[in-house]
């Protein structure tokens, strides 16, 4: 025989149940704001974006602010410069952060193969985007040619780590980004 208590305890666990299934009236309002599609002009001037299978996996923050890397057609350079990585903000327009072939901030040396098969990106909720980059051009060719940075604006970076610095509190560089 099962106890009152037991039977009201079950009762009251279904209620959020059963009140979650039964259809009414709430509905959520979703907006869709394009940030960029086939044939659409880079914001720099420089290609167009290409179809959706050249876009990397998107991410975005809890403002609706979306980062993506993309290849690019049409560009000055064809395919050495044809790789971006990208942030677009709700109401305003898409910004290039980095730019295959474009300078590096701690050069010499330049923004290598933006657009990888995994992901080398992130976005915190303030809009910053980490991202782990190949680098070309480097004066210490193979031993620096990839870096972690960040950016919020374009133009603007932070340098974190690059392939060949002293790790903190060793002797050991790192050697693998």
């Amino acid at each position: 025989m099962t106890s009152r208590g037991a039977m009201a305890r079950v009762a009251f666990g279904l209620t959020p149940l059963v009140l979650a299934l039964s259809p009414g009236t709430a509905f959520s309002v979703v907006t869709m704001t394009p940030a960029a599609r086939d044939s659409l002009a880079s914001p720099d001037g420089n290609g167009r974006f290409s179809t959706y299978t050249e876009y990397g996996e998107p991410c975005i923050n809890d403002a609706g602010q979306v980062a993506f890397a993309a290849r690019l057609t049409a560009t000055a350079l064809g395919s050495a410069d044809n790789d971006v990585l990208a942030r677009f903000s709700p109401g305003d327009a898409v910004h290039l952060l980095a730019r295959q072939a474009a300078a590096i901030p701690d050069g010499p040396g330049t923004w290598g193969n933006l657009q990888q098969i995994t992901r080398q990106y992130a976005m915190n909720d303030s809009g910053r985007v980490a991202f782990n980059a190949p680098l070309a051009g480097t004066s210490g060719g193979v031993t620096n040619d990839r870096g972690v940075y960040s950016s919020m604006d374009p133009g603007s970076y932070w340098i974190h780590v690059r392939k060949g610095d002293i790790a903190p509190f060793t002797t050991s560089p790192f050697n693998v980004l």
